[in-house]
């Protein structure tokens, strides 16, 4: 009886184990999915016939957040249309995507950083990359009524890009997420 017991016991304890290990199967399956959907939705900010969707980064923010900054790259400085609608000139979807992933990253996380920069800016520069206000800009600032964003010369791109991956190094796991749907609050 005792020897039974023992064989009962034991069997339930590998029962318990096979379950276990296919509930943790099945979470890191469904992990691995999700996240293959978030790289999606990234890849798709600022690409032709998207509607620049930021709702599947608001599921998680933190995964979303650390793909967004994987996709910052530097840019030309210059003026660049990013959206389909009104606009004047063709779309640098490459430009588009970098300035729609930072634009991303501003409305998970509600920080919009700035650098110097050594680069003389021209009036136009200086006023929509908010230059006057700090002696810093941020990576683009965007002319509305024109859809025309101006992007920062590219020593202030890569001290923001570096200011990105720092931050989410230090803060990004324990940092309160925003997930702001308000447009002015990420847009410009």
């Amino acid at each position: 009886m005792k020897d039974e017991g023992v064989a009962m016991g034991r069997a339930k304890f590998w029962l318990l184990i096979c379950v276990l290990c296919l509930a943790l199967l099945a979470v890191a399956f469904d992990n691995s999915e999700a996240q293959a959907n978030l790289k999606e939705a990234v890849k798709s900010l600022g690409a032709m016939s998207t509607t620049n969707d930021f709702d599947p980064l608001y599921s998680d923010p933190i995964t979303a957040t650390s793909i967004l900054i994987k996709e910052l790259r530097v840019i030309h400085r210059g003026q660049y249309r990013t959206s389909e609608g009104e606009g004047f000139g063709p779309i640098d979807y490459k430009a588009a995507h970098v300035i729609w992933c930072i634009r991303a990253l501003r409305a998970l996380t509600g920080l919009n950083f700035r650098a110097p920069t050594k680069t003389k800016l021209d009036e136009m520069e200086a006023h929509f990359l908010g230059h006057k206000d700090s002696g810093e800009v941020s990576f683009f600032g965007t002319w509305m009524s024109r859809e025309l964003s101006f992007v920062a010369p590219e020593d202030a791109q890569k001290a923001i890009i570096e200011k990105w991956r720092r931050w989410f190094d230090d803060n990004g796991k324990t940092h309160s997420y925003v997930n702001s749907r308000r447009f002015d609050d990420w847009y410009y």
